[in-house]
């Protein structure tokens, strides 16, 4: 019953799930009784994960980063 919901939000008007999206949605529509820590327990035993996307600092250590793509492009050309 759950796994549709996970597999395709937007049958419920959604774009994403996020944990507490999630948690709100079941509690609210389907009176879910489990805490949040439950439902995110279950969700990784289906093998389901959170992840939250992180925007990256403008031109923070953009020379470490280019140094980096350098050191890992010659480290590649001296394994072929």
């Amino acid at each position: 019953m759950i796994i549709p919901l996970l597999e395709n939000p937007n049958k419920v008007k959604e774009t994403h799930w996020t944990g507490i999206k999630l948690h709100s949605y079941l509690k609210e529509k389907i009176k879910l009784g489990a805490s949040y820590s439950t439902l995110i327990r279950e969700l990784h035993l289906l093998d389901y994960s959170l992840k939250m996307p992180k925007k990256l600092p403008a031109n923070q250590y953009e020379n470490l980063r280019k140094a980096f793509k350098i050191n890992l492009k010659t480290l590649s050309l001296n394994q072929v």
